[in-house]
């Protein structure tokens, strides 16, 4: 408000002071005025404005991969690629507002002399007017002080005009997001009677690339059944369908004999458990992140889960036990120990369909054991889909379904597919030789 009201303030007294003055200190205004639009105003400003925030992104996202991998960069040996990935963007980001410098730099510079020079006319002039008489001194020396300095203002005006273009562009791309439209409602909402679930003919896309194609199967209310395949798939993907993660563009999803669309989003959340490979932590308490925000919870159900998932005597050795935050991600914890907390947490919400992504991925064989009984506990009476990698977890599962290029090639129980000799039969025996691969010594060489 100040670069605003001072400077309008100041040529009114001056108005009232002497018009003529008035008008000699008016002079360059028009000039710094249009200097300011050029600066801020045009597209080309617009354009650098975007251009600085990718670049800005770019090295921000680099820098993020570049400290998160550490480990792994080292443990390959690939220091020097990832530096240089790392050095490039920074690098990129610096020679970018180089160049800005320079474009801005003759009209920033011009401005700042404009908005310092009104005392260049205001002096002659006013030296003529007082000369002539019709100016005292007085009123000359008041209209030099207000008339060379109420332009300043300006300066600070034009700073924050080009801090609020920054700000705005990085409010729209926020807004980007918040515009993306939600998940429709249904008009007519139904509730499932039964939790048996039902693929028909489902198609969907990430953008223009097409994931999975006709993707068709029954999975009967209390059974399991296991998605195995290579990876890429499109296993995960399926998974994250049936809780509308995503809408397909084609077919239908049902639950009970209704179509997910129809069920209400809170009631479709309350149905599925999920227990994903990637199990995310939230910066907060253990406790918190079992209980994840839902209320009317006793403690001793969250200590409950936690026991059933194996998690209880690690959590109590924390510093603060239950309330211990673990850190953005789950930083404080191992693989192992973010894995049995997500499984708590789908022990904890008790929902009739459970999904389970490679959920003993990051688990040593002692803890997988633990785990497996932690999951065959969790997944009594219900209706389990279980995404899985070692097939020997999976051979009592009702149903198997073979998943290769997003398509659905063999369906069968395990015995059953071994025979067929098919995908999934190569699979088995490629698992088998591994498991039994051991370290020789020179003489068994």
């Amino acid at each position: 408000m100040e670069g605003i009201s001072l400077p309008i303030i100041t040529i009114a007294y001056l108005f009232f002071v002497d018009w003529r003055m008035a008008l000699v200190a008016l002079i360059p205004f028009p000039i710094a005025a249009l200097l300011f639009m050029i600066m801020i105003g045009g597209p080309e400003y617009k354009k650098l404005i975007r251009k600085y925030h990718d670049s800005l992104e770019k090295m921000n996202a680099t820098i993020v991969e570049y400290i998160r991998g550490m480990p792994v960069v080292k443990i390959f040996n690939q220091t020097a690629t990832s530096f240089s990935r790392f050095k490039d963007s920074v690098y990129a980001y610096r020679d970018f507002t180089v160049v800005w410098a320079k474009k801005g730099t003759p009209p920033w510079a011009a401005f700042r002399v404009i908005t310092g020079i009104s005392l260049f006319f205001l002096l002659p002039f006013g030296t003529w007017f007082y000369l002539k008489g019709t100016i005292d001194l007085p009123a000359l020396l008041l209209c030099l002080m207000l008339g060379s300095g109420y332009m300043i203002p300006l300066v600070k005006l034009a700073s924050m005009g080009s801090l609020l273009s920054r700000i705005n562009e990085g409010v729209s791309r926020i807004d980007k997001i918040f515009s993306e439209p939600e998940i429709p409602v249904p008009d007519t909402p139904k509730i499932s009677e039964n939790y048996d679930i039902e693929f028909k003919n489902v198609s969907f896309s990430y953008g223009e690339k097409e994931v999975l194609h006709d993707i068709s199967f029954k999975v009967k209310e209390g059974t399991v059944t296991a998605l195995v395949g290579p990876s890429g798939a499109g296993k995960t993907t399926i998974a994250q369908l049936l809780p509308r993660m995503w809408d397909i563009d084609k077919g239908e999803i049902l639950i009970g004999g209704v179509n997910i669309k129809d069920v209400p989003l809170g009631e479709l959340m309350n149905t599925i458990g999920f227990a994903f490979q990637d199990a995310y932590m939230f910066s907060d308490t253990v406790y918190e992140n079992i209980r994840m925000g839902m209320k009317n919870v006793r403690e001793k159900d969250i200590i409950r889960a936690a026991k059933i998932a194996h998690c209880h005597e690690f959590i109590e050795k924390l510093p603060d036990g239950y309330d211990t935050i673990i850190g953005e991600s789950g930083a404080t914890l191992s693989g192992g120990e973010r894995q049995r907390i997500s499984i708590a947490r789908a022990i904890w919400k008790d929902a009739p369909i459970v999904i389970l992504d490679e959920a003993t991925a990051s688990l040593d064989p002692e803890n997988e054991r633990l785990i497996q009984e932690a999951i065959n506990e969790l997944v009594k009476s219900k209706t389990l889909v279980v995404i899985a990698h070692r097939l020997w977890t999976i051979v009592k599962a009702d149903q198997i379904l073979v998943i290769d290029d997003g398509r659905i090639v063999e369906k069968g129980k395990h015995e059953e597919l071994l025979k067929k000799k098919g995908l999934y039969y190569r699979m088995w025996n490629e698992q088998m030789k591994a498991k039994g691969w051991k370290f020789g010594t020179l003489q068994e060489r």
